[in-house]
């Protein structure tokens, strides 16, 4: 999280920000999606996510913390970063949520 409000501040200062209110560059793909209970139980209930592990998300394990983000990453949208959703549901944006995320197909494992 410190990272992300690290590199928002220093776009801000050079305004080089998209319309998402982050930096504008091709680093943003490296960054993960924070995960905090509002996140997950957004991701699981409206768009199909698989809950890595019943524990909390502040007592999952490496590999639960990967899996969630392989997830995202796989149902991910052309053009898209995983750094993005978390503006959008933060900002409100459902209908962008709903066209940057594809849905979890029925009987089609997530990831």
């Amino acid at each position: 999280m410190s990272l992300k409000y690290l590199y928002n501040e220093f776009a801000f200062h050079l305004g080089a920000m998209n319309y998402f209110g982050f930096p504008n560059t091709n680093i943003e793909h490296f960054f993960h999606l924070p995960i905090d209970n509002e996140i997950l139980t957004f991701l699981v209930k409206n768009c199909g996510f698989s809950r890595p592990t019943p524990l909390p998300w502040s007592k999952w394990a490496r590999e639960h913390y990967i899996a969630f983000q392989a997830e995202l990453r796989a149902r991910l949208t052309r053009g898209h970063k995983p750094l993005v959703i978390d503006y959008m549901l933060w900002n409100g944006s459902r209908q962008s949520i709903d066209d940057a995320i594809r849905p979890n197909l029925p009987g089609r494992p997530a990831g």
